[in-house]
């Protein structure tokens, strides 16, 4: 009997130790203390109020800007987002993401008419073939760098590119160089810019349709026998040869 009275003892002093630690527990749904409450009149920190204070001068107009006391890092940061910002202002999500090009390789007919006002006429038909050659390898020239960059020929150019003695069956000017003519012509372009273009090809042969390969296999005949006034296109010519004979003459 007595250790029953022991257990019940014991037993009841747990319960009552369980129920006032949970009467002690706070709901959920209970509200704070008033001593907790912070009063309406109680002032705010001063970090609190610097920050209430630039907001009542904030305005929405003008954008989120830093304190003049404020020292900014990172200013080339700062300036290459914002000139990010400037850019996507005026970006159009209709038309992508593009160069800034004419789109004279989309639009031959605009080609044409930049032609017709630039090319020199000559009464000698092969001074004036080389002129309209010039004028559109010209204006080509960065329009095809940045579509192979892309990584594929998709426009047809080939022949302002791979210009010989031989003209295309569907050049639109039937454009040409001679050997007469080949001099003219490597004086009046830029031939940083056709090398870059070149060793881009190069570097993806195997991009490049097949259609092409002819006109690339005329192109290195004809230009190995005019490189005096540009000696960098020996190598060009060396390693376009071994890609046809990789890709075209197997």
């Amino acid at each position: 009997m007595l250790l029953y009275y022991i257990m019940f003892s014991r037993f009841w002093k747990r319960m009552r130790g369980t129920r006032r630690t949970n009467s002690t527990r706070r709901s959920p749904n209970r509200p704070l203390p008033n001593s907790t409450r912070r009063s309406p009149n109680r002032p705010l920190p001063n970090s609190i109020n610097a920050a209430y204070a630039a907001l009542l001068k904030y305005d929405p107009s003008q954008g989120l800007k830093h304190a003049n006391n404020v020292p900014r890092r990172n200013s080339s940061l700062h300036r290459r987002n914002s000139s990010l910002h400037t850019g996507m202002e005026n970006y159009d999500p209709s038309q992508g993401l593009r160069h800034e090009t004419h789109g004279y390789l989309e639009d031959i007919s605009k080609l044409k008419k930049e032609v017709a006002l630039i090319a020199e006429p000559d009464s000698d038909k092969d001074v004036a073939t080389v002129n309209t050659l010039i004028v559109v390898h010209t204006l080509i020239i960065d329009e095809v760098f940045h579509e192979l960059t892309k990584g594929r020929k998709t426009h047809h150019y080939a022949w302002w590119i791979f210009p010989n003695d031989k003209p295309g069956i569907a050049d639109p000017f039937k454009t040409k160089v001679t050997s007469t003519t080949a001099n003219k012509f490597l004086s009046n372009i830029n031939h940083d810019k056709w090398k870059r273009v070149l060793e881009i090809i190069i570097q993806s042969f195997d991009k490049i349709p097949p259609e092409d390969y002819g006109r690339i296999e005329y192109f290195c005949k004809f230009w190995i026998h005019h490189l005096k006034h540009a000696s960098w296109l020996k190598n060009i010519i060396g390693e376009l040869e071994g890609l046809l004979q990789l890709y075209y003459f197997v």
